[in-house]
């Protein structure tokens, strides 16, 4: 009896395996995996199949609020990005109109060539699809000016009152074109891009981090809607090719090559680097050689004397240099130039601002009234009437009215002889000289918290990543465009293999380094009384993202950081950040906090025995079912010897 139980359990115990085997697959598959950072491109895209036909919306080109146009007489230029494989075809405008809008006429412009005419309808929305076949393209952009005239003859009751929306939902469409050939390097980048894959191993080679950052920080510096940057793991067909780049690390030489699809019926455009990644990025994108270059910087300066020279600080940056041009207004009320830029802009954190503004504008006709007026953040600094046909002044900033991200913007007012409104009156012209600049001092102040960057990468942006993987420099490319999206200049990130001792640095890993106000483990954050404002007790898994000194470290699980950076800079990206800790759990929305300064102070908290059960409880399950196999398989053998039929 007692052997035909053995051979019954020699004979189970392949299916005993068998058994533990799935069971210890499916324990596998329910434990949470460390989800990479990275997008990679799905399977579809080796099938992608280009259209005939495809288009982009006025939000897609830099237009999320649309296009106003107002007064009685109102012009707006519009520029259409061509990318060289595409060719403008319609474009579809969503309008809505003032709320008893009285007659007038619509139509637009391709140098002075009009394309379409439409009569302002008696509805409030209308569908308006304007023909493109004659537009004229010039410099990779289809320039379009859409006119709006009014019958009302008061032009002031037509400024406040009529007014024309055309709305971001708006549709350009295109057809494509067939290209021969490829593009030198300096043209591979279109003027619209959705899209630039980067192709990356996973285990990143020496150099290959340099290269990656270099590529983006010039792709998020170079376009004004910049395109999502994505990591991948190997060569495929871009699921959009006409809005889509790829860059490669490697390949024989530095060029542009056509690639074919796996279909074998279609190609796209890649960029290889070379065997020598690095030197390729600093040559074509560190050092803008061989790419055109966004800003204007050969602004001379004005061939007038300031005003108050006594009061001219030590550091100068003109509008031209923050890629401004000369800017023009026309019209009859109150007229506007704005001027955006951050500390960052400027090199660094700054103090005792001022402004200096020169320009031209048109004589004030007999009995007209206007003066000039500037605003630094929303508060009035500087006022005088408008005399003459030229104007020179010199401003300064009320130092509380400087902040990281600011806005400065001049105003022309201009009323005509006797508030004569009607239609004929003379409109006002200015114009604002992209030589006028802000000049400042140096300053060792920097704000606390996230409100520090990227102010504090202004002159330079070290980079250390905790591991050579794709994942955390997928990471770090997110923080990177995130910061370079908020100011005007090029960030330059430089990877370093050791974490610097001092000095700013953009730190991405698993844990924290020591420094760190926050390190990945279980926590209180309590006030001065000893009341408990945030916790997470031991068991609980988190991310942090943290801002102290001018340091800015991302650390925790890979899955968790990537979440936490999805969550947090969604909308607004960097601007979303405020105090200097946001923190991801398992769930829910990233928290954000201020947990450094006066009055708080973070506890540590222990981590019990149990709780350690709880956190690795699959591993050891795990390893458990492991060790039952290993001994299964190894009694195997033996059983079946020493359990089995006599003679065989």
């Amino acid at each position: 009896m007692a052997m035909n139980h053995t051979h019954g359990f020699v004979r189970g115990l392949p299916k005993l395996i068998g058994s533990l085997a799935c069971g210890i697959l499916l324990i596998q598959l329910s434990m949470p995996s460390a989800l990479a950072a990275t997008t990679a491109l799905s399977a579809a895209a080796n099938q992608a199949t280009p259209s005939d036909v495809v288009s982009l919306t006025l939000q897609d080109i830099g237009q999320p609020d649309g296009i106003r146009l107002q007064g009685a007489d109102a012009v707006k230029t519009l520029y259409l990005p061509e990318n060289p494989s595409l060719k403008a075809a319609t474009l579809q405008l969503h309008l809505r109109f003032a709320p008893e809008m009285p007659t007038g006429k619509l139509w637009i412009e391709s140098n002075h060539r009009v394309l379409a005419e439409e009569s302002i309808p008696r509805t409030e929305t209308s569908v308006w699809s304007v023909p493109l076949m004659g537009a004229m393209p010039v410099d990779g952009v289809v320039p379009l000016e859409i006119h709006m005239v009014v019958d009302n003859p008061n032009v002031c009751q037509a400024m406040a009152g009529n007014w024309m929306d055309i709305g971001p939902d708006s549709v350009l469409s295109f057809t494509q074109k067939p290209q021969a050939g490829v593009p030198p390097i300096n043209q591979f980048f279109p003027v619209y891009l959705k899209t630039v894959y980067i192709v990356v191993p996973e285990m990143l080679g020496s150099g290959d981090a340099q290269a990656v950052l270099d590529v983006a920080s010039y792709i998020t510096h170079r376009y004004a809607v910049p395109p999502r940057i994505v990591l991948v793991d190997k060569r495929r067909m871009p699921p959009n090719p006409a809005f889509s780049r790829t860059v490669i690390l490697g390949g024989t030489q530095l060029g542009v090559v056509r690639l074919d699809a796996a279909d074998n019926r279609h190609t796209y455009l890649a960029l290889q680097l070379g065997p020598d990644p690095v030197m390729a990025t600093q040559a074509v994108f560190r050092h803008a050689r061989l790419m055109p270059a966004m800003a204007v910087t050969s602004a001379t300066d004005l061939a007038v004397s300031v005003q108050n020279p006594a009061e001219v600080a030590q550091d100068k940056t003109t509008f031209a240099q923050l890629g401004y041009p000369d800017e023009q207004v026309q019209g009859v009320g109150t007229l506007n130039v704005t001027y955006r830029f951050s500390q960052t802009d400027l090199g660094g954190a700054v103090k005792d601002m001022a402004v200096r503004f020169a320009g031209v504008n048109s004589p004030l006709p007999e009995h007209a009234s206007g003066y000039i007026s500037v605003k630094f953040n929303g508060v009035a600094i500087y006022a005088q009437p408008i005399d003459g046909t030229r104007y020179d002044f010199y401003a300064s900033v009320p130092a509380g009215l400087m902040k990281r991200d600011n806005v400065v913007q001049l105003s022309f007012a201009y009323t005509p002889g006797g508030g004569n409104c009607t239609q004929g009156s003379l409109p006002f012209m200015g114009m604002v000289r992209n030589a006028s600049y802000l000049q400042f001092n140096r300053s060792d102040s920097l704000p606390g918290g996230f409100d520090r960057f990227p102010v504090a990468f202004a002159q330079k942006m070290p980079v250390y990543l905790q591991s050579d993987n794709r994942t955390d420099l997928a990471q770090a490319v997110a923080l990177l465009e995130a910061m370079q999206k908020t100011v005007r200049m090029q960030l330059h990130p430089m990877v370093v293999g050791k974490l610097p001792d001092s000095g700013p640095v953009l730190y991405v890993g698993e844990t924290a380094p020591s420094s760190a106000f926050l390190q990945i483990k279980p926590f209180e954050l309590r006030d001065t009384e000893g009341k408990t404002l945030l916790r997470y007790v031991p068991g609980s898994r988190f991310a942090a993202l943290e801002a102290y000194g001018q340091t800015l470290v991302l650390a925790g699980p890979p899955k968790l950081r990537a979440a936490l950076l999805s969550r947090a800079l969604v909308g607004a990206g960097w601007y979303e950040l405020h105090g200097d800790t946001v923190l991801q759990g398992v769930s829910g929305h990233p928290v954000q906090a201020r947990m450094m300064g006066k009055g708080l102070e973070i506890q540590p908290l222990p981590v019990r025995p149990d709780v350690f059960w709880q956190q690795y409880r699959y591993w050891f399950i795990v390893l458990f079912g492991l060790l039952v196999v290993a001994i299964l398989v190894w009694l195997y053998p033996r059983l079946v010897r020493k359990g089995g039929p006599a003679g065989s």
